[in-house]
């Protein structure tokens, strides 16, 4: 498994000043972790990670991480393979394995998340601030042409981001070499002696990525090379980036935010806006909602603004997100769907994360005690007496919100309902991801 091609003459080995540049922002870490999967790439950024903190004396701690989906016979060799580099040169490893059944339809989705998940719990163990990954100027460029295939917007065929601070799972991602060529990191390995595994996928024109690699070849002999491909897109992640400054202000003095989760937003205030900002708008307070990993796709995003814009009793779904005209505003909350959220026992739980969307964390010791549940209001025994809804929410909109009771006593719903002050102040209930938005 372990291949070093050899040199080609062009082939120009990456420099210490182009080192210490790459990483001069990693100062501000304690803590990073880096995807390795023993290939070229992610075993160049290693190498090279490890000489610029050995260089540059920085304090943190660097964490390799390796993920054996068990789906090909060569990964536990893969993973051994870096965990002895690692032992090598003292850094620490951990190998992660994907135990569960496999699905048998979009098995290389489903892996995609499987190793995120890992990714995260391992990282959240080891107070990780940040995961580095190896995606270099080829992959940006395989990825702008994969996304234009789709029909993507102007977000996708940005491309991927140097530093993307909310990731799946939320993780903050870091691409250090998103301007250095393959051939470059392969060169430069091989100046260090290093050799690396070959995974024969590679080269499969099986595989979108391979067949997009080679027209990428065919463009750059009709003047559409590599270069002019990544400055496309960048200007279209400028834009992005000028799209979502125009939205940042319309959650913040538009958007209004229950703390249970319902958004709401007036029907006038939102059909003003230019249908990019109205796209992008709906796609993060999707998100917000759901907490989902991935907004959805384009083209029902379109589908679901025109309904927003000519349909006087529009009701729909998308994306795990319930959309409905109440009166003068649009609500957005979270579906039950097929999978509603979790009821769960809160004994013994000092703090705890429910349905990917709130934090419940314990002030006094108040959700310690035995027969303390949290789940979904629609699931929750009847409160005390009766209370009161906001205006401009339906009921509906708070079936999915948390709420927490013991035994048959209705206790806490953020917002909407507490059994008595001191419950209120003993318990927290907070979003995981803050955006800036008015409260209501």
């Amino acid at each position: 498994m372990r291949s070093a091609p050899e040199l080609h003459a062009g082939d120009q080995v990456l420099s210490s000043d182009q080192i210490d540049r790459t990483f001069k922002n990693f100062h501000a870490f304690s803590c990073l972790a880096i995807g390795v999967s023993g290939g070229s790439d992610s075993l160049a950024l290693l190498c090279l990670l490890h000489d610029w903190q050995q260089r540059s004396r920085w304090p943190g701690r660097l964490l390799v991480l390796t993920v054996d989906h068990g789906l090909r016979d060569e990964s536990p060799q893969e993973a051994e393979f870096v965990g002895d580099l690692c032992l090598k040169i003292g850094v620490d490893h951990r190998t992660l394995r994907w135990t569960s059944a496999k699905p048998k339809s979009n098995l290389q989705d489903e892996a995609r998340k499987a190793r995120y998940r890992l990714l995260a719990e391992a990282m959240s163990e080891d107070n990780a601030e940040a995961l580095v990954l190896a995606h270099h100027q080829d992959d940006q460029v395989e990825t702008f042409l994969d996304r234009l295939t789709r029909g993507s917007g102007v977000y996708g065929l940005g491309a991927m981001r140097a530093d993307e601070r909310s990731g799946p799972e939320g993780l903050r991602l870091l691409r250090p070499l998103l301007d250095v060529p393959k051939s470059q990191l392969q060169a430069t390995l091989q100046q260090m002696g290093q050799g690396w595994c070959e995974d024969p996928s590679n080269d499969s024109t099986d595989y979108k990525r391979v067949r997009l690699r080679h027209l990428a070849a065919e463009l750059a002999a009709e003047g559409l090379d590599v270069e002019r491909l990544v400055d496309t897109a960048g200007r279209l992640r400028r834009a992005a980036d000028a799209i979502d400054s125009w939205v940042d202000q319309v959650l913040q003095n538009n958007v209004e935010e229950h703390p249970a989760g319902p958004l709401a937003l007036h029907s006038e205030q939102y059909s003003g806006l230019p249908e990019e900002v109205r796209l992008r708008l709906l796609s993060r307070l999707i998100l917000r909602v759901t907490r989902t990993a991935y907004p959805p796709r384009l083209a029902k995003l379109e589908a679901l603004d025109l309904a927003l814009c000519t349909d006087e009793n529009v009701r729909s779904t998308l994306g795990g997100a319930q959309i409905v005209r109440f009166g003068d505003r649009f609500c957005f909350w979270k579906e039950a769907g097929r999978h509603p959220p979790e009821t769960a026992n809160l004994c013994g739980q000092g703090s705890m994360v429910w349905d990917d969307r709130f934090r419940i964390s314990s002030m006094r010791g108040a959700i310690v005690e035995e027969g303390v549940m949290i789940g979904p209001l629609a699931g929750a025994p009847a409160a005390d007496g009766e209370f009161t809804f906001p205006e401009g929410m339906p009921r509906d909109a708070f079936a999915t919100c948390p709420a927490i009771w013991r035994r048959e006593k209705l206790l806490l719903v953020p917002g909407l309902f507490h059994s008595d002050p001191e419950i209120e102040a003993s318990i927290a209930v907070e979003h995981l991801r803050k955006l800036p938005m008015r409260t209501v």
